[in-house]
């Protein structure tokens, strides 16, 4: 026979369980296999992202289809912008999905995963963009070697749900619950020595994406761009 505090201690355990299983089912949308109107609103306004702006043109880059949809992620943008003055290179990956699927695949999980070690734990990176405010990111250095040839890339990636770009280093506890969210990665490739951020070529590439990225994906009455189209309608200059 369990004594009253046994008793106590048991319906707390159900009761932490029950709760547990609960949250886990809202984040990972067990309970419901529909996707919100939010989210479908979200992954539908990544149509409107342009294939060149300013100086910027870009090209499509392949996806894995099988990781992409193993990462239940609903949306996405995967391209290579150029500058066409400086000749300097950004990969932009950008998602759409659900909170929880977005933040618990991350590059230093995910790039480690594919063969690339760490040269340095992310650290905290903060852009001033005209328009947008500070936009914060995550910071890290990625390498991996080969018989034959060595890759160095640097990555910033960040998150978004309202237009304000926050990168939590633990985003899957303060984001994971969020129903529709965006992510991207801003990847560029490295020296062996590398550079400072500072010098990187994604942080003046932000400074000029993310207004376009903020007409587009969180202003009301954007319109969705045609291919090779600014936000405004009209064509980028080369």
């Amino acid at each position: 026979v369990m004594t009253k505090n046994q008793f106590i201690l048991v319906g707390v355990v159900v009761l932490l369980t029950i709760g547990g299983a609960y949250t886990q089912g809202r984040m990972t949308d067990r309970w419901s296999n529909e996707v919100s109107q939010r989210l479908e609103k979200f992954t539908t306004k990544l149509d409107g992202v342009p294939t060149q702006f300013g100086n910027w043109i870009s090209e499509e880059m392949p996806v894995d289809e099988a990781q992409f949809k193993e990462s239940n992620c609903h949306g996405r943008v995967s391209r290579l912008y150029k500058n066409t003055i400086t000749g300097e290179q950004v990969n932009v990956f950008l998602v759409s999905g659900k909170g929880y699927h977005c933040t618990i695949h991350t590059p230093d999980y995910c790039y480690v995963a594919a063969g690339y070690e760490t040269l340095k734990a992310p650290t905290n990176y903060s852009v001033d963009v005209p328009g947008v405010g500070k936009s914060e990111f995550l910071n890290a250095m990625f390498r991996k070697v080969t018989a034959t040839e060595t890759t160095q890339l640097r990555i910033l990636w960040t998150y978004s749900k309202d237009g304000k770009w926050s990168a939590p280093k633990f985003a899957k506890y303060t984001l994971g619950n969020e129903p529709a969210l965006y992510k991207i990665y801003l990847i560029t490739q490295q020296t062996q020595d590398g550079r400072p951020v500072e010098q990187d070529p994604s942080v003046e590439f932000a400074k000029e994406f993310f207004p376009v990225l903020e007409q587009v994906l969180f202003t009301e009455s954007a319109p969705v761009a045609e291919s090779g189209a600014a936000p405004d309608g009209k064509v980028a200059s080369n």
